[in-house]
């Protein structure tokens, strides 16, 4: 079973790495739309942001620094293969753009950056967003409550469908 502390780390690494990539988000959509070309360009450029920011934040620094963004370093977890191969690309995308963006969108803000701006320009039918936060949220309760069923290994499903899981890298050398 993991321990307390390890939980603890987790927890707060999520919290914090959730609120870096969201201010990088708005930090670099008020500076772009700034720029007099851009200005009438506010929800293109948050919905690219909210793409590009979390793909350099969740798939090249964990690619690049052995399995961790940068609070999962300050707090001493890693994400590694459920098999203990070497982590890919593929692994980190599935990982957070399918996993954490898509299926658990209720947790992350540039989920919900997209599903708003695109509910005000596309959809904008109250029945048809209420369906779509409906559906998210259930399966982000789903992925939490699969976390409580399988204590051992603590593992939500975006670390199900990308087959990896979070260890505690105090215990275990780079």
């Amino acid at each position: 079973m993991k321990t307390f502390a390890y939980l603890v780390r987790r927890f707060f690494s999520f919290g914090a790495d959730w609120y870096i990539t969201g201010m990088l988000i708005n930090l670099f959509t008020n500076l772009i739309t700034m720029i007099p070309m851009f200005k009438d360009s506010v929800y293109a450029c948050l919905i690219i942001l909210s793409f590009v920011i979390p793909f350099i934040y969740y798939v090249i620094v964990p690619y690049k620094m052995n399995g961790q963004t940068l609070m999962n370093r300050a707090m001493a977890v890693r994400i590694v293969k459920d098999d203990g191969s070497q982590l890919k690309i593929s692994d980190l995308f599935i990982r957070y753009f399918v996993g954490c963006l898509i299926l658990e969108g209720a947790f992350f803000i540039p989920s919900v950056n997209i599903r708003t701006i695109l509910i005000i320009t596309v959809f904008k039918k109250a029945s048809f967003t209420s369906l779509i936060t409906t559906i998210i949220n259930v399966i982000s309760l789903i992925s939490v409550s699969s976390v409580i069923f399988d204590l051992k290994k603590f593992k939500f499903l975006h670390d199900r469908i990308s087959n990896t899981i979070m260890i505690d890298s105090a215990k275990v050398p780079n």
